[in-house]
This record gives C-alpha cells, structure tokens and sequence, in this order.
C-alpha cells in the first residue's frame, strides 16, 4: 500500500504499488524525490514503469507551422509530451502509434487525429499530450482513443467539427462522436449515422448549418449537405447536385467555403483550369437558391489549392511561366477607391508593379510598361486616378509588343493605372415554364406550347451587357446595353455612367428551343435584381374531372 512507504530514501528509488494481485490494471509506480536538503524527508511522486516506452516519434507525428517574432514562418517537428506515468497495461500507448493517421482536426478543446477506425483526442487544454496525467484515477480531461461500431469495417478518413458534434467520414458511411454536455473518456462513443458514399480525397467542410461532402460515380462529382434534424434527432445527407448530376468532373481534390457569402468552391483534375462554384441561400427553413457555376481561367492555368479568408478567394495557380498566390475579392460591396465599384479584371495589378519607360515609337512618345509576369490574353489598362491628362475610369487603347510589354500612347510616366486580364462573364437562363400550384406542391405546366415574346431585366448600377438570344436551328440575335442612356444625368462625356432600370428584348420563340445568355466583358459592373418573361400559352389539352 501507498501508506507503508517510508517518509526516507534514496533519490530516485522507484516503487510499484501492486492492487489487486489478480490484475495488473490497478499497478501503478512511485519515485523517491529530496529536496534541496539531502538529510530531509522527500515526496513519493508517481512515475513511469522502469524500461516502459515513453517517446513519441515526433518525425512521425503531425509538424506544426510556427509564426516567428519577424513574421517568417518555419515548419518543424512539434514537441510532443513524454508518458510520465504508468505501464504497458495502466497507460496503453494510443492506438494510432504503427498506424497510418488520415486527418489531424481541434474539437472540444482537444487535437485530435483519425487512425484507422479510431479517433484519438489529446489531454483537455493540452494539445500536444495523448498520454493521462495519472493511472491511479481516470480524469474527465485525459485522452480520448475510442473506436467506431459497425455491421463493416469503415476507415475513418475525414473528421468534421460541427455544432457541437464531430462527423465523422468513411468511405461509405458517416458516424458522430458523442460525448454529452462534456466530452470524457467515459461518455465518448461513437455511432453510425447515415450511409452514402464519401470521396476519401477531399476534406468536407462546413458551412451554415450543414456539413459538405463529396461523393463520385459515372465520371461525374456531386456534393451532399449533412444535416442533423433537432426535432427528430435524425440525420440526412441530400445531395445538391441532383438537378445538374453531370455538371462537375470527376477528380475533385479540394473544396472550401465562404461562410460570409454563403459559397463553395470546388477544384477538381478533370477540369483543372476551372472553379466549380455553388451558391445558396437560406431563409429560415426554405433554401431560396440553390446554383452551380463554372469560373474559367485560361486553358494552360492549373488550379493547385483554393480557401477562403473572409470574404478573399486564395488561389495558388500554376501557370507557364511559375506558380502564383492570388486572391480575389468576392465582397458585394467592395469598391476601388474614388470608383464606386471594382474595377474588373484578372490578375490585377497597378503601374507601380511594372517597369515603366518612355520612348520614341513610330507615332511619336510613347510609354512601354513591362508586367511582372507573361499574358498573352487581352487586357484592360483603366486610370485608376485623374491624372497626366487622363479621367478616372478611362479605358486606355494600348497595343501589345509582347506578352509581358504593353505599349500606350503619349507620355503617360505620371499616370496612375489599373492593368489586367480581360474576362467574360455568362449567365445562361434554365428554360421558361409555366407552373401552376403554390409552394412546393408548384408542378410545370406540360399540355400545351409557351411562346416566349419579351424578356425584361432589371438592372442596378450597371456598366453595359449584352443578351445573346438563340432560337433552335437559327442564327443568334444580339441586343446591347451600353449604359449610355439619352438625356440621364449619369450619361456624361469622359465618365462611365452606371445606370439603374429595367431592359426589354423581344425572344420570339418557344420555351425550349431558345437559348438566352447574358454576357459582359466590361471591367464595369454588371448587377441584376430579376428577370420577367412575357409569352402566350396555347393549350393543347385538358384535365377532365
């Protein structure tokens, strides 16, 4: 027994205290310490069994990327705690040392890892210990290792904290960990939830009140919305890419969300050079939106990784001539000083990032800026201030002796500039359809043909577009907005007017032999609130009864 220790001894002298002598389970190990004074009483303190395995293999284990003093970062091995206590048998080694770790994850105060069909969580409060403090008691803040239960085996791949809860992902199944108001060694379990298919190479991430995921089947990827029901303690995984199954490629590897926007983004190898973008919109229980949208670059770009801050896109893109860290703005809101908005343009820059020289061209002085970087694509060279003769928000003519030189004319040394890529934006209409119901019980209309006479649109402060309208089997009717309105006091000489209104074109064709897309490859904005459609329906049947 523990009181039958002497209050002398030498230092260091260990100790096993043995418990029931049928188990070795209540063992536990003492060591003599002195203090300063060698001819005083010592302390009896618990310690680890003489020869016990007692490191971690930190080059094995999860690095740690530190922020140092002068803001550089280094990348290193973490420094993780020693087992202090115990044996073999009364403080087990965590099930994930010889094993393979597939995710690394904070929950409840805890690190976390995933290791075969286990979850491992670290000492409450102190991430970087998976061992207890003590083997004579167990404690609510010692480590968690804790396996899941199921009819198969089920790799845990991905982990998830969400709302309280860590989900949990298999190839094929999902599970949660439960742990009650506060996580223990004795509450923590594990239990299936739902079982749908789950991509191993993609983490899921949540976002609102929903946890996504990726699953793939037919060459094609589709994501699913997990989602806990607090009124019936259910769970369920709908998928959102149910009205467009053959949208996103297969080989999606990466996926992140903008919780400010309401946003995803999805990178995938099948289409490398292209963000797969979903945007939804919840009010109350009703999603009010539910869209998918394609965000081309240029066919040689590579998408390597995408993530969100706030409302910035991060991308690291590959292109022919190296790889780049870029961010794009994704706020509604956002605007360019003295502009009002953004002016629109692909990788972005201004003339202090160029090298800037005059010369004497075949047309006289002219101003040769050389870009940081090679673009073939056209570009848009926009003053960004009213200055060397120039009005801000002027577009400048330029030509383009190289893919890294852009030439203007005059002497424009003292301009100050916005120089980026030209792109195109397309929003490409589902077709026309009459509904009759209300709610969700609404059902499309099928016994009779719609005729589609007039599209309006209603625009807000909006540069200039254009609608491309595409009847089946004929040639394309194009209808601009210049933004140039006759006699509106926006519409000034050497200023771009952004105008708020409603935009009519006639379609003249039926609902489903029409294609009818906006396009704009303006740097101004181009902002719309709704679109109404005027047609004739001629019924061709009718329900008896």
């Amino acid at each position: 027994r523990f009181s039958d220790l002497p209050n002398f001894g030498p230092e260091g002298f260990a100790v096993e205290i043995v418990g029931d002598p049928g188990t070795a389970f209540d063992n536990y190990y003492v060591r003599f310490e002195k203090s300063d004074d060698a001819d005083s009483a010592g302390v009896w303190r618990e310690a680890i069994a003489q020869g016990a395995p007692y490191q971690l293999d930190p080059a094995t284990m999860p690095h740690v990327l530190v922020r140092e003093a002068d803001g550089s970062f280094t990348f290193r091995q973490a420094e993780w705690a020693d087992r202090s206590v115990g044996d073999a048998a009364s403080a087990p080694e965590p099930s994930f040392v010889g094993r393979t770790l597939t995710d690394v994850f904070f929950f409840r105060n805890r690190l976390g890892v995933l290791s075969d069909e286990n979850v491992i969580l670290s000492r409450a409060g102190d991430y970087f210990s998976f061992w207890p403090k003590t083997v004579t008691a167990q404690l609510d803040s010692d480590p968690i290792d804790v396996a899941g239960g199921h009819n198969k085996v089920s790799i845990l791949r991905h982990a998830a904290p969400f709302n309280r809860r860590l989900i949990l992902f298999a190839e094929q199944s999902q599970f949660e960990l439960e742990g009650g108001a506060i996580l223990t060694p004795m509450t923590a379990a594990i239990r299936p939830t739902t079982e749908f298919v789950s991509s191993t190479a993609v983490q899921p991430v949540a976002a609102g009140r929903h946890v996504y995921f990726v699953s793939e089947k037919g060459g094609f990827a589709g994501v699913r919305e997990y989602a806990f029901d607090e009124v019936t303690a259910t769970t369920d995984a709908t998928e959102n890419t149910k009205h467009a199954p053959s949208y996103i490629p297969e080989g999606v590897f990466a996926m992140a969300a903008a919780r400010h926007d309401d946003l995803l983004a999805l990178l995938t190898t099948g289409d490398p050079s292209a963000v797969y973008v979903y945007k939804f919109y919840w009010s109350r229980d009703d999603k009010l939106q539910s869209s998918w949208s394609r965000w081309s670059f240029a066919a040689t770009d590579r998408l390597l990784a995408a993530e969100f801050v706030d409302a910035r896109m991060i991308l690291v893109i590959e292109r022919a001539d190296g790889v780049f860290l870029e961010e794009m703005d994704l706020d509604p809101g956002a605007a360019d000083t003295g502009f009002g908005y953004q002016v629109a343009a692909d990788r972005r820059i201004e003339e202090s990032a160029c090298v800037l020289a005059t010369a004497q061209g075949a047309n006289g002085t002219e101003t040769r800026l050389t870009l940081p970087f090679a673009e073939s694509g056209s570009l848009w060279v926009v003053a960004r201030e009213s200055a060397a003769g120039l009005t801000r928000g002027e577009a400048i003519e330029h030509s383009r002796p190289d893919a890294a030189t852009v030439t203007l004319p005059g002497d424009l040394s003292a301009a100050k500039l916005f120089i980026g890529r030209r792109y195109q934006s397309r929003y490409v209409f589902s077709p026309f359809v009459l509904r009759e119901g209300a709610g969700a019980a609404q059902a499309a209309m099928g016994d009779g043909r719609l005729q589609i006479l007039y599209l309006a649109l209603f625009y807000e402060a909006t540069g200039g577009f254009e609608v491309a309208v595409t009847p089946k089997a004929r040639q394309t009717y194009r209808y601009a907005f210049t933004g140039k309105i006759l006699g509106a006091a926006a519409n000034r000489i050497g200023s771009n007017a952004l105008e708020t209104g409603r935009f009519k074109l006639p379609v003249y064709a039926r609902n489903t032999e029409v294609s009818i897309e906006i396009q704009s490859e303006s740097f101004l904005p181009a902002r719309f609130l709704a679109a109404e459609w005027e047609g004739r329906w001629v019924t061709r049947a009718r329900r008896m009864g």
